[in-house]
């Protein structure tokens, strides 16, 4: 659903029509039209076609090798660079999701040659996202997540879709945390993205913890009492504030 919603603001805002059943997911229909394939059809009706394809369920080999072919021929010749964009991605997205791969990182510099091809455009974008989750999930040889991650930052922070950018370095931050390393550089990813408010309310008390127990390791003490304190403030009931400022004045040390 992400996809095709994404697909429909990146497409043409004068010719709409043919992206509104994929929003709702309606394949069938999508499918029913291309009964006639002597008939001429435009560029961006194929693209639907193609992610139709792609996202009817149940997938098949057959299904899955015809949305690749058309989405090969739509990357290499489509005149609207829009198209191009999307089947450039979803291409990829084909190879990464739904079929077995034995090779991460070469799905990586799939989807970054995506973004280094269209880096303004929205699907440009989604393919760095992509290639930087590949590669901290399955790293790279003789890298460190941590330098891995250092490098991967100037790119996401200049992301100019705040939802990616942001959930760009919610993900860069997330790798740190889950490899024990640095965890000054994650509280600081974390509150360049200013991720809290966007969050859920039920869980914006769970990353408010998370801040502050980042702080607490990283030696930033003064950062930990301003939050603890914000904390105390937004959740005065919670049984944790009491141990939160024991940890905060350095009466307790952090496990």
């Amino acid at each position: 659903m992400v996809i095709a919603v994404a697909v429909c603001a990146a497409a043409p805002a004068e010719n709409p029509d043919p992206w509104r059943p994929l929003v709702t997911l309606d394949f069938e229909t999508i499918l029913a039209d291309a009964t006639d394939e002597s008939e001429p059809v435009d560029e961006e009706v194929r693209l639907v076609r193609a992610l139709a394809l792609l996202n009817r369920q149940p997938r098949t080999a057959a299904s899955l090798e015809r949305a690749r072919g058309e989405l090969a021929a739509l990357e290499r010749g489509a005149t609207d660079p829009q198209v191009r964009a999307v089947a450039a991605y979803n291409s990829v997205r084909l190879d990464h999701g739904f079929v077995r791969t034995p090779d991460p990182a070469a799905v990586a510099d799939r989807y970054r040659a995506v973004a280094d091809r269209f880096p303004d455009h929205v699907f440009g974008e989604l393919a760095l996202a992509k290639a930087m989750t590949l590669d901290l999930t399955h790293g790279r040889a003789g890298r460190d997540v941590l330098e891995l991650a250092k490098d991967w930052h100037p790119r996401i922070a200049r992301l100019q879709r705040e939802s990616i950018r942001r959930g760009g370095l919610v993900i860069l931050a997330t790798a740190l945390i889950e490899h024990g390393r640095a965890p000054e550089v994650a509280a600081a990813w974390l509150q360049e993205a200013e991720y809290e408010n966007y969050l859920r309310w039920d869980f914006r008390w769970r990353a408010h913890l998370r801040d502050i127990y980042l702080c607490l390791k990283a030696g930033q003490r003064e950062r930990a009492q301003e939050l603890v304190r914000s904390f105390a403030e937004r959740y005065p009931r919670s049984p944790r504030v009491e141990l939160l400022q024991d940890l905060a004045s350095g009466r307790l040390s952090v496990p």
